[in-house]
């Protein structure tokens, strides 16, 4: 789902107007942004969380040169996905995952002679 469509969603389930979806989805974004780049988790129940993770110093070997880099330290942001959203995902078909894709798993299948 795209920003638009996000917009048109909470449009059609809040009846609230355009300007207003628009400006509650990017507060929402913003609050969840800001949060994290402070290096505090955001905890959404039922959905996930989004958190900072302190990635370490490491030496990297860089593979058409074989030529050690010292990769410094940073801060990565992960969204680790609750129970609840795990079960959800779990339970969908694959048929039903994107309706635009078909299951071509038969088509590789030699067809028995007559």
């Amino acid at each position: 789902m795209e920003h638009k469509s996000l917009t048109d969603k909470i449009i059609s389930t809040l009846g609230i107007t355009s300007g207003e979806a628009e400006s509650l989805a990017e507060s929402f974004v913003s609050i969840i942004r800001n949060t994290v780049s402070e290096g505090d988790t955001v905890s959404l129940p039922g959905f996930g969380s989004f958190e900072p993770r302190f990635r370490a110093e490491r030496v990297s070997v860089q593979p058409s040169t074989g030529r050690r880099l010292l990769v410094p330290p940073r801060v990565a942001v992960a969204f680790r996905p609750s129970a609840t959203l795990k079960r959800r995902i779990r339970d969908i078909s694959p048929m039903n995952a994107n309706p635009d894709i078909s299951d071509t798993s038969d088509d590789n299948q030699a067809e028995p002679n007559d």
